[in-house]
């Protein structure tokens, strides 16, 4: 039987996790409280003063906390699991895959799986993720130091300065003023509108090659520069083998064809 352990607190709780050693799921709910459910009494303990709490577990644990919390995970030696939350997200360490689908400002330290971001309302910050990483729906700059595998960018609002060991592909509306520096050790495929405002400069140890954009040369090896409109902003890309910049909106189009 589970044991569920409810806490009063303010609407903007700190909240520690210090340790979890199985998996861990945090849900935002309407409470001024932080409810916890693990397997049995023992497992859990907790520290609190005033609206700071503290808390171990010494195997899975859901959390449910208001959506406001600052959220501090220092250990999870299984998955992590984030949804619905408003107020800042730290992550220090996780063993296993990352999911947030809503959060504050994020900084993500070490993911030894995979990460999965979906809306983060705020700057977003990775420092080390071991596998792939999937991000999506960042209002603020987005600054990813080092993805071993894969990495998918979308709908990032502000600047973005990303490096991947593997394979990129991106998905950009460039925005005035904006800097947008990307490398990966693989391929990259860049989607991003004709009608962009944006210098373009790409570097490839293989082909560049350029899809169904008004750029004045549409393949090269090894550098290619052009400008799309006023030229704007500025899109850097550094790839380990080839390069794609094409359509978003015809390659959407293409898409649903099929579809």
């Amino acid at each position: 039987m589970s044991a569920v352990n409810q806490f009063s607190t303010g609407p903007a709780p700190l909240i520690r996790i210090a340790q979890i050693d199985g998996d861990l799921i945090v849900q935002a709910w309407p409470q001024p409280a932080v409810q916890t459910t693990c397997s049995e009494d023992d497992a859990l303990s907790c520290e609190q003063a005033g609206d700071a709490m503290v808390l171990r577990s010494h195997d899975d644990l859901l959390l449910r906390v208001p959506a406001d919390a600052t959220l501090h995970l220092e250990a999870v030696h299984g998955d992590a699991r984030v949804t619905g939350l408003a107020g800042a997200l730290h992550v220090v360490q996780v063993d296993g895959d990352v999911q947030v689908r809503g959060a504050g400002d994020t900084r993500i330290g070490q993911v030894h799986g995979d990460l999965v971001i979906r809306q983060v309302d705020g700057e977003l910050t990775v420092d080390a993720v071991h596998g792939d990483a999937d991000i999506a729906g960042v209002t603020g700059h987005a600054l990813i130091s080092g993805v071993t595998d894969d990495l998918a960018l979308s709908a990032i609002g502000g600047s973005i300065e990303a490096t991947t060991g593997d394979d990129l592909s991106l998905r950009l509306l460039p925005r005035p003023e904006q800097r947008y520096v990307l490398q990966a050790g693989g391929d990259i495929v860049c989607r991003l509108p004709a009608e962009s405002d944006v210098a373009v400069s790409l570097r490839a140890g293989d082909a560049i090659r350029v899809r169904k954009l008004p750029a004045p040369v549409q393949e090269a090896t090894g550098e290619l520069d052009f400008v799309l409109g006023d030229g704007q902003a500025q899109l850097t890309l550094t790839a380990g083998d080839s390069i794609v910049v094409t359509n978003l909106i015809a390659d959407w189009d293409d898409a649903a064809a099929f579809g």
